[in-house]
């Protein structure tokens, strides 16, 4: 059984998946954010889900408040679907350490960008291996 952290976009969505052991965060792909409850059923049968982490920014903007919002509401969902534990990790400032990550292994920013929504779901599940999460309800 895994952890999965899912780092939440506007357009596409970043996925990571823990070692078997829970102790080691690993980026595993990034979907189309209409496909994220899709790919979450894929890997829940191929692997196995014990939790799942869902990156929510805690740094307050007034334009970040609806994107909270339909975080919350696909959070709900996806427990309901899944019958999983479902928890939140600030997400504040894990693209732009992506980003920076990925600048030390890649210089075209244009490849880059493919692999930095999963870095950033990466680092949000070393977050809670590390600290742990708020749970949903």
């Amino acid at each position: 059984m895994r952890i999965v952290a899912v780092d939440f976009g506007i357009k596409k969505c970043g996925i990571a998946i823990c070692d078997p052991t829970g102790s080691i965060a690993q980026p595993y792909k990034v979907v189309e954010r209409h496909k994220i409850l899709d790919e979450i059923e894929r890997i829940r049968e191929s692997k196995g889900i014990k939790e799942i982490v869902i990156g929510l920014p805690e740094f307050r903007k007034r334009e970040t408040l609806s994107i909270i919002e339909e975080i919350k509401k696909v959070a709900k969902e996806i427990s309901e679907l899944f019958s999983v534990p479902v928890y939140f990790v600030d997400e504040s400032f894990t693209t732009e350490e992506a980003e920076e990550i990925l600048k030390l292994q890649i210089k075209d920013w244009r490849k880059r960008k493919k692999y930095k929504d999963a870095i950033s779901a990466s680092l949000i599940l070393e977050r809670y291996l590390a600290k742990g999460g708020t749970p949903l309800f």
